[in-house]
């Protein structure tokens, strides 16, 4: 089925939002309604009319699970919009830069890569988008953006206990192929930042660090100000003294920059793993505006997004010992 034009398409994405409007607040009251139901269920069979009570009852039941379809339903069209953006728009800007061989809108890296990626924090909830693999500049590449939470009790004075999530990591996750797999392992993780504990990082930076446990270095290079910013833990200091060379150590400060977050590195048998902690979630369209150049302005958006994260992999492709 061919993708539609841009008129269509803008058509559909104004109704979708519309839709999507309505559902987040027709959600919430349906569901107080139907608790409102049941509870008045209960309260009439507890005062002896039991037959009303239970017929109210069994109303307030198929209330609430028409309200959890409806919910599901809503959060169905979300993906299915998802996955028309991105067919439709997402993928060309893509493959002005990458030879695609697959590319998922609403899918993301499996759970065995998350739970065995030693850069990435434990969590209890994982979400993501916009799973890519392909080849960039002859070497094989994934991607996905990537969203983990950590599940959280807290108890109030009156002994009721809520649960909570918050963010431990956000960003672009990036695994490159090396042409020389290493016999071992290089991880670099850059330390806490004051300068970066701002907004969104205050909470995820503290929350990752906690969970990721990473106050020792068992690698000093002579770099003084990468030490400073980085710690670096390997199998064997001499198989990361063969991947940070100098020059590499300052490609990877510069890729740093661009990241504007938080940068984890692991070199790991024949893989690099990128994992960017920035609190940002790539190609996504956003709220629909009325005017004739939304989708040129998201388009233009893409690009800038997908330049930047493929400026980083270009500071890691010139590591030409291993790519």
């Amino acid at each position: 089925m061919a993708n539609p034009n841009d008129e269509q398409l803008l058509s559909q994405i104004a109704a979708n939002q519309k839709k999507q409007r309505i559902g987040f607040i027709l959600t919430p009251i349906l569901l107080i309604l139907s608790m409102g139901i049941i509870m008045c269920g209960i309260s009439t069979i507890q005062s002896g009319n039991t037959i009303p009570g239970i017929c109210i009852l069994l109303v307030g039941i198929v209330a609430i699970v028409a309200s959890a379809k409806y919910a599901a339903h809503m959060n169905e069209r979300q993906d299915q919009m998802k996955n028309l953006v991105g067919q439709s728009v997402v993928r060309e800007i893509l493959a002005e830069r990458i030879a695609i061989g697959q590319y998922n809108p609403n899918q993301y890296f499996n759970r065995d890569f998350l739970e065995y990626c030693s850069i990435l924090p434990n969590y209890d909830r994982s979400s993501g988008s916009d799973y890519i693999s392909g080849t960039y500049r002859g070497v094989p590449i994934t991607y996905c953006d990537l969203h983990l939470e950590v599940e959280q009790e807290s108890t109030d004075s009156d002994g009721n206990t809520t649960t909570s999530y918050y963010t431990v990591f956000r960003g672009p996750v990036i695994n490159l192929a090396l042409r020389q797999p290493l016999t071992g392992y290089v991880r670099i993780r850059e330390r806490k930042n004051p300068r970066k504990e701002k907004g969104f990082f205050s909470g995820i930076v503290n929350g990752a660090a906690d969970l990721f446990n990473i106050d020792r270095n068992t690698v000093e290079t002579e770099n003084a100000q990468f030490n400073q910013q980085f710690k670096v833990d390997a199998s064997d200091p001499q198989l990361a003294f063969y991947v940070l060379t100098p020059q590499f150590m300052e490609h990877i400060v510069q890729a740093d920059m661009i990241v504007n977050g938080y940068t984890n590195i692991e070199f790991n048998q024949g893989i690099v793993t990128l994992a960017l902690n920035n609190g940002t979630d790539a190609f996504e369209l956003g709220k629909y505006k009325k005017n004739d150049h939304f989708l040129d302005e998201a388009r233009q958006r893409f690009r800038y997004e997908l330049n930047s994260i493929l400026g980083i992999v270009d500071e890691m492709l010139t590591k030409e010992n291993l790519f």
